[in-house]
Protein backbone atom coordinates (compact mmCIF):
# COMPACT_ATOMS: atom_id res chain seq x y z
CA UNK A 1 0.00 0.00 0.00
CA UNK A 2 2.84 2.36 0.80
CA UNK A 3 4.47 1.44 -2.51
CA UNK A 4 1.30 2.29 -4.41
CA UNK A 5 1.35 5.74 -2.82
CA UNK A 6 5.06 6.25 -3.46
CA UNK A 7 6.07 6.07 0.19
CA UNK A 8 8.21 2.97 -0.35
CA UNK A 9 10.12 1.85 -3.46
CA UNK A 10 9.01 -1.26 -5.32
CA UNK A 11 11.48 -4.11 -5.81
CA UNK A 12 10.25 -5.12 -9.27
CA UNK A 13 7.39 -4.64 -11.69
CA UNK A 14 5.35 -1.51 -12.21
CA UNK A 15 2.52 0.28 -10.47
CA UNK A 16 -0.11 1.43 -12.97
CA UNK A 17 -3.30 3.38 -12.42
CA UNK A 18 -5.93 4.19 -15.04
CA UNK A 19 -3.45 3.53 -17.85
CA UNK A 20 -0.71 5.66 -16.29
CA UNK A 21 2.58 4.30 -14.97
CA UNK A 22 3.18 5.75 -11.52
CA UNK A 23 6.77 4.55 -11.10
CA UNK A 24 9.03 7.42 -10.17
CA UNK A 25 6.23 9.76 -9.15
CA UNK A 26 6.56 11.36 -5.72
CA UNK A 27 3.78 10.82 -3.17
CA UNK A 28 2.32 14.31 -3.76
CA UNK A 29 2.20 13.63 -7.50
CA UNK A 30 0.29 10.41 -6.89
CA UNK A 31 -2.10 12.33 -4.67
CA UNK A 32 -2.70 14.66 -7.62
CA UNK A 33 -3.47 11.52 -9.65
CA UNK A 34 -6.36 11.05 -7.15
CA UNK A 35 -4.88 8.31 -4.96
CA UNK A 36 -5.71 8.72 -1.27
CA UNK A 37 -4.39 6.68 1.65
CA UNK A 38 -6.01 6.23 5.05
CA UNK A 39 -3.00 4.78 6.88
CA UNK A 40 -2.99 2.29 9.70
CA UNK A 41 -2.90 4.35 12.88
CA UNK A 42 -4.89 7.23 11.32
CA UNK A 43 -1.96 9.72 11.33
CA UNK A 44 -4.13 12.79 11.73
CA UNK A 45 -2.59 16.02 13.04
CA UNK A 46 -3.38 15.95 16.77
CA UNK A 47 -2.70 19.66 17.40
CA UNK A 48 -4.80 20.85 14.47
CA UNK A 49 -8.55 21.20 14.73
CA UNK A 50 -10.88 18.87 12.88
CA UNK A 51 -11.53 21.65 10.38
CA UNK A 52 -7.82 22.21 9.83
CA UNK A 53 -7.21 18.47 9.43
CA UNK A 54 -9.89 18.32 6.75
CA UNK A 55 -8.46 21.26 4.84
CA UNK A 56 -5.05 19.58 4.61
CA UNK A 57 -6.80 17.46 2.00
CA UNK A 58 -6.85 20.52 -0.26
CA UNK A 59 -3.10 20.20 -0.96
CA UNK A 60 -3.31 18.07 -4.16
CA UNK A 61 -6.40 19.88 -5.51
CA UNK A 62 -6.52 22.79 -7.96
CA UNK A 63 -7.69 26.07 -6.38
CA UNK A 64 -11.20 25.86 -7.83
CA UNK A 65 -11.81 22.54 -6.04
CA UNK A 66 -10.60 23.57 -2.59
CA UNK A 67 -13.89 23.37 -0.73
CA UNK A 68 -15.19 20.77 1.67
CA UNK A 69 -17.64 18.47 -0.14
CA UNK A 70 -21.05 18.53 1.53
CA UNK A 71 -21.10 14.75 1.55
CA UNK A 72 -18.33 14.72 4.17
CA UNK A 73 -20.80 15.68 6.86
CA UNK A 74 -23.53 13.52 5.36
CA UNK A 75 -21.29 10.47 5.64
CA UNK A 76 -19.87 11.46 9.06
CA UNK A 77 -22.35 13.89 10.67
CA UNK A 78 -20.59 13.79 14.04
CA UNK A 79 -17.61 15.64 12.54
CA UNK A 80 -19.72 18.73 11.95
CA UNK A 81 -20.09 19.19 15.70
CA UNK A 82 -16.35 18.70 16.26
CA UNK A 83 -14.88 21.15 13.76
CA UNK A 84 -13.20 23.30 16.42
CA UNK A 85 -11.89 20.42 18.53
CA UNK A 86 -8.30 19.29 18.22
CA UNK A 87 -7.82 16.03 16.38
CA UNK A 88 -5.87 14.57 19.27
CA UNK A 89 -8.78 15.20 21.62
CA UNK A 90 -11.19 13.00 19.70
CA UNK A 91 -11.83 9.82 21.63
CA UNK A 92 -14.09 8.22 19.04
CA UNK A 93 -13.80 10.13 15.79
CA UNK A 94 -10.17 9.88 14.69
CA UNK A 95 -10.81 7.15 12.11
CA UNK A 96 -13.82 8.96 10.70
CA UNK A 97 -11.67 12.10 10.46
CA UNK A 98 -8.90 10.22 8.63
CA UNK A 99 -11.39 8.81 6.11
CA UNK A 100 -13.08 12.19 5.67
CA UNK A 101 -9.71 13.89 5.08
CA UNK A 102 -8.97 11.34 2.33
CA UNK A 103 -12.38 11.94 0.74
CA UNK A 104 -11.72 15.69 0.65
CA UNK A 105 -9.09 14.97 -2.02
CA UNK A 106 -11.86 13.53 -4.26
CA UNK A 107 -9.95 10.30 -4.86
CA UNK A 108 -10.38 7.86 -7.70
CA UNK A 109 -8.64 5.22 -5.54
CA UNK A 110 -9.25 5.14 -1.80
CA UNK A 111 -6.74 2.97 0.08
CA UNK A 112 -7.74 1.86 3.58
CA UNK A 113 -5.14 0.15 5.76
CA UNK A 114 -6.91 -1.85 8.52
CA UNK A 115 -9.54 0.78 9.33
CA UNK A 116 -11.03 -1.29 12.19
CA UNK A 117 -7.80 -1.63 14.17
CA UNK A 118 -8.30 -0.61 17.79
CA UNK A 119 -11.86 0.58 17.15
CA UNK A 120 -14.81 -0.24 19.38
CA UNK A 121 -17.73 -2.16 17.77
CA UNK A 122 -20.12 0.80 17.56
CA UNK A 123 -17.52 2.84 15.63
CA UNK A 124 -16.75 -0.13 13.37
CA UNK A 125 -20.40 -0.15 12.29
CA UNK A 126 -20.17 3.56 11.51
CA UNK A 127 -17.01 3.05 9.44
CA UNK A 128 -18.68 0.14 7.65
CA UNK A 129 -21.63 2.37 6.76
CA UNK A 130 -19.34 5.06 5.36
CA UNK A 131 -17.31 2.61 3.25
CA UNK A 132 -20.47 1.00 1.93
CA UNK A 133 -21.95 4.39 0.99
CA UNK A 134 -18.75 5.45 -0.79
CA UNK A 135 -18.53 2.14 -2.68
CA UNK A 136 -22.14 2.32 -3.82
CA UNK A 137 -21.50 5.64 -5.55
CA UNK A 138 -19.41 3.75 -8.11
CA UNK A 139 -17.03 6.60 -8.90
CA UNK A 140 -13.93 5.31 -7.13
CA UNK A 141 -12.09 2.07 -6.49
CA UNK A 142 -11.44 0.99 -2.90
CA UNK A 143 -8.41 -1.02 -1.85
CA UNK A 144 -9.06 -2.39 1.63
CA UNK A 145 -6.56 -4.32 3.74
CA UNK A 146 -8.37 -5.79 6.71
CA UNK A 147 -7.63 -8.63 9.14
CA UNK A 148 -11.30 -9.12 10.06
CA UNK A 149 -12.76 -10.97 7.11
CA UNK A 150 -16.38 -10.53 8.19
CA UNK A 151 -15.94 -6.76 7.94
CA UNK A 152 -14.56 -6.94 4.40
CA UNK A 153 -16.57 -9.80 2.96
CA UNK A 154 -19.77 -7.95 2.09
CA UNK A 155 -17.98 -5.06 0.39
CA UNK A 156 -15.53 -6.70 -2.00
CA UNK A 157 -15.66 -7.53 -5.70
CA UNK A 158 -12.20 -9.12 -5.61
CA UNK A 159 -10.11 -10.76 -2.88
CA UNK A 160 -6.40 -11.38 -2.47
CA UNK A 161 -5.53 -13.45 0.58
CA UNK A 162 -2.11 -13.02 2.20
CA UNK A 163 -0.29 -14.06 5.33
CA UNK A 164 3.13 -13.28 6.74
CA UNK A 165 4.29 -16.86 6.23
CA UNK A 166 2.75 -17.81 2.89
CA UNK A 167 0.24 -16.71 0.32
CA UNK A 168 -3.12 -18.39 -0.17
CA UNK A 169 -3.92 -20.02 -3.51
CA UNK A 170 -6.96 -18.81 -5.48
CA UNK A 171 -8.61 -22.21 -4.97
CA UNK A 172 -8.18 -22.05 -1.21
CA UNK A 173 -9.34 -18.46 -1.07
CA UNK A 174 -12.39 -19.35 -3.16
CA UNK A 175 -13.40 -22.05 -0.69
CA UNK A 176 -12.92 -19.58 2.15
CA UNK A 177 -14.69 -16.58 0.65
CA UNK A 178 -17.23 -18.23 -1.65
CA UNK A 179 -16.58 -15.81 -4.46
CA UNK A 180 -15.81 -16.78 -8.10
CA UNK A 181 -12.27 -17.78 -9.00
CA UNK A 182 -12.03 -14.93 -11.50
CA UNK A 183 -12.34 -12.50 -8.61
CA UNK A 184 -9.53 -13.95 -6.49
CA UNK A 185 -5.82 -13.48 -7.06
CA UNK A 186 -2.90 -14.92 -5.09
CA UNK A 187 -0.76 -12.62 -3.00
CA UNK A 188 2.43 -13.53 -4.89
CA UNK A 189 1.21 -12.27 -8.25
CA UNK A 190 -0.46 -9.13 -6.98
CA UNK A 191 2.18 -7.87 -4.55
CA UNK A 192 5.48 -9.03 -6.01
CA UNK A 193 6.99 -8.89 -9.53
CA UNK A 194 5.21 -8.45 -12.83
CA UNK A 195 3.00 -5.67 -14.06
CA UNK A 196 0.85 -4.41 -11.21
CA UNK A 197 -2.32 -2.72 -12.35
CA UNK A 198 -5.32 -1.24 -10.55
CA UNK A 199 -8.51 -0.63 -12.46
CA UNK A 200 -11.29 1.82 -11.64
CA UNK A 201 -13.98 2.14 -10.39
CA UNK A 202 -14.15 -1.49 -9.28
CA UNK A 203 -13.74 -1.96 -5.50
CA UNK A 204 -10.97 -4.30 -4.37
CA UNK A 205 -9.85 -6.13 -1.27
Amino acid sequence: MRAICGLQPIRSGRVCWEGRILDGLAPHERARARLALVPQGREIFPRLTVSENLTTGFAPLPPNERALPGEIFTLSPSLKDMLHRHGGDLSRGQQQLAIARALVTRPRLLILDEPTEGIQPSIIKEIERVIRAVAERGNMAILLVEQYFDFARGRAACFSSCSAAKSCSPAAARRWTRVPSADISPCDSTMRGGRQGLSSPRPWV
